[in-house]
């Protein structure tokens, strides 16, 4: 298994090809409450790892202060090359913990959301499913025939208390495009 040190981080973190964060074996200045100054010896140790977003995060230090940080973008950023200089990390399979090399790419946002809905891994909400909905599909079908009718979008955006760009999107069939 290969390992190399963490940019940023030299001496202190290493990484391995699967995700794995390690602290490095080293030691280090203490200042006891007297004021007196003693040296530590911290053994090399695993981090562990924390998944609250779905994601693998370790937390590294440095001057003291911990950073949360993403494990794959740990992995991309020290085995991948990005000679695109593309800005996001996916994971190949669609597992948010599977920090493998071999799992890993450098991806634009809409190369990473087109991966994420070829492959169902991302819940897109249409209509009524989404959470800030003020409409469902029979006002969508009636703002519709009323636009074909002849009625003024600012008439329809009235009677619905929409914006008119909404109207517009609508009648011009560029939002609720699933509402036939």
């Amino acid at each position: 298994m290969i390992t190399k040190d963490l940019e940023g981080y030299e001496g202190r973190y290493e990484i391995t090809e699967d995700g794995r964060v390690f602290r490095k074996e080293r030691t280090v200045k203490t200042k006891k409450q007297d004021g007196s100054v003693y040296y530590q010896k911290l053994k090399r140790m695993e981090l562990s790892q924390s998944t609250a977003s779905g994601y693998s995060t370790v937390s590294l230090t440095r001057n003291k202060y911990p950073k949360p940080t993403l494990v794959h973008r740990l992995v991309a950023k020290t085995f991948i090359p990005n000679p695109e200089n593309k800005p996001q990390v996916n994971h190949i399979n669609g597992v948010k913990t599977d920090n493998r090399v071999e799992n890993l790419e450098w991806v634009t946002p809409k190369e990473n959301i087109d991966h994420a809905e070829e492959n169902n891994l991302r819940k897109h909400y249409k209509g009524t499913e989404h959470a800030n909905s003020k409409l469902n599909d029979e006002d969508i079908r009636k703002m519709r025939n009323m636009f074909d009718n002849g009625v003024s979008q600012t008439e329809i955006s009235k009677i619905f208390n929409v914006g008119i760009t909404t109207i517009w999107g609508i009648v011009h069939r560029k939002r609720w495009k699933h509402v036939k």
